[in-house]
């Protein structure tokens, strides 16, 4: 839905001084965390939500971006749940995270730059859908 905006750098991004402010990157996935795909959902108040922390890079730096609330929109519709229980969803999952930490592929993403209620500048993905 963003294809208009020209892509922003990561240190574009990092060194933008408007907050909040929205950017368009297309960038690698270096590292993701938690590594296992258990856990990459936590539960929360009875309900199952993403909870990652994405590496981010470019030519020109690399970030830390967090994925919650808009990971079912990033896995393409994939539901956070007890992957540990759920192999259907966990297989599904997979796929997807082959795909997006394949050497050559990039992201075509969407990024928010906040500050938390404590002041930090965070990151975080939205509106991006991987393709698998």
């Amino acid at each position: 839905p963003y294809c208009h905006i020209k892509p922003s750098t990561i240190q574009e991004v990092a060194t933008c001084k408007q907050i909040p402010n929205k950017f368009r990157c297309v960038v690698r996935l270096k590292q993701y965390m938690p590594t296992k795909l258990e856990e990459f959902a936590q539960k929360r108040d009875n309900d199952f939500v993403y909870m990652l922390k994405l590496i981010l890079t470019d030519a020109s730096g690399e970030l830390p971006v967090l994925l919650g609330m808009h990971g079912q929109t990033f896995f393409n519709g994939i539901s956070p749940a007890d992957f540990a229980q759920n192999f259907t969803s966990k297989n599904t999952l997979s796929t997807f995270v082959e795909t997006i930490t394949c050497p050559d592929a990039h992201l075509d993403c969407c990024l928010l730059k906040y500050k938390s209620d404590q002041g930090a500048v965070r990151y975080q993905i939205f509106d991006t859908a991987i393709m698998a």
